[in-house]
Order: structure tokens, then C-alpha cells, then sequence
């Protein structure tokens, strides 16, 4: 089955670089320790707990005031 596979690939499209162009790419990423198909961390937001409070206050101290009103 596999040599069908890959008999079709050389003969369909002229294509038959990529696979060994991918599996090099791999090796190569495997060696630099990159890996972008998962992601190292838990998902969802990271909030500075400091600044998010301080933006909080600075909004509760902020005093709305409208510019020009009417003209004289």
C-alpha cells in the first residue's frame, strides 16, 4: 500500500520532493527544539494582577466632564 502511495505521488503531480523536503524540515526543527504544533503553556489570558488593579482604581477615579457645551 505504502509503495502505491508513494508511486502515485512521484507519477501525479511531479511532487516528489516533498516528502523528503518535509521530513528534513522536521529533522531539522527537531533539532533546534522548535515544535509548532503545541503550544508550552496553558491557554487563556495572562493578566498582570498589579496593573489590572491600577487601571481599575484610575477608572473609578476618573471624573467625566463634557468639553465645549454650546457656543455663546
Amino acid at each position: 500500500m505504502r509503495t502505491a502511495r508513494d508511486e502515485t505521488i512521484r507519477s501525479a503531480s511531479g511532487r516528489d520532493l516533498v516528502p523528503v523536503k518535509s521530513a528534513m524540515i522536521e529533522d531539522e526543527m527537531a533539532k533546534l527544539g522548535l515544535n509548532l504544533s503545541r503550544r508550552s503553556h496553558a491557554p487563556g489570558k495572562r493578566v498582570i494582577r498589579d496593573a489590572y488593579t491600577a487601571g481599575q482604581e484610575a477608572g473609578e477615579r476618573f471624573e467625566f466632564m463634557p468639553g465645549i457645551t454650546a457656543a455663546a
